[in-house]
């Protein structure tokens, strides 16, 4: 289990837990140690289930999904991957190459398109929090005007690894994810 898991889970509870004692406060006509009491079972039980349900509900898998490489050249680091795409959400497979940041489409079907962005090109990279809470998202302006964003897990690692390959095309060694 990830550590952005745990934290989404805490965050989804504080926010219930705030909620509905305030809600129930409201309700009885002020705050009360009945009130207090409520929305801390409520929020605690609201945190619960969402784990829960988050935990034990089938995620795509990107690791069927294939990359294509050029020759010689080499993936370092590799996850899943969520992309902000004209306005939708895509999930994917993402990788740092030697020279290239590759996104691969997850596409039921024979028509997956693979993205493919030259680490030289990319400016501003950057770890970017969503939704004012969890850092868990990589931002990068591209040419044309372009800022292109990808939600993926311990997004520091991967602003890092991306500047480790800037301008060292074909000299790194893989490593695992």
């Amino acid at each position: 289990m990830k550590n952005s898991f745990w934290k989404t889970v805490f965050w989804f509870t504080f926010f219930m837990t705030a909620w509905m004692t305030f809600f129930k406060s409201m309700e009885g006509g002020g705050f009360s140690l009945d009130s207090l009491l409520h929305g801390f079972f409520s929020g605690a039980c609201s945190g619960l289930f969402y784990g829960l349900i988050i935990k034990y509900t089938p995620v795509y898998s990107f690791k069927n999904l294939r990359l294509t490489l050029d020759p010689g050249e080499l993936s370092v680091k590799e996850g899943g991957a969520s992309h902000l795409m004209d306005r939708k959400l895509v999930n994917g497979k993402l990788a740092v190459t030697t020279g290239r940041l590759l996104f691969r489409l997850q596409k039921y079907g024979k028509d997956a398109q693979q993205l493919s962005f030259d680490l030289d090109q990319m400016e501003n990279i950057r770890a970017v929090k969503s939704w004012l809470l969890l850092k868990n998202e990589i931002h990068f302006d591209y040419p044309a005007g372009t800022t292109q964003k990808f939600a993926v897990d311990d997004p520091q690692l991967w602003v890092q690894e991306i500047e480790n390959q800037r301008g060292h095309s074909g000299h790194a060694q893989p490593i695992h994810s």
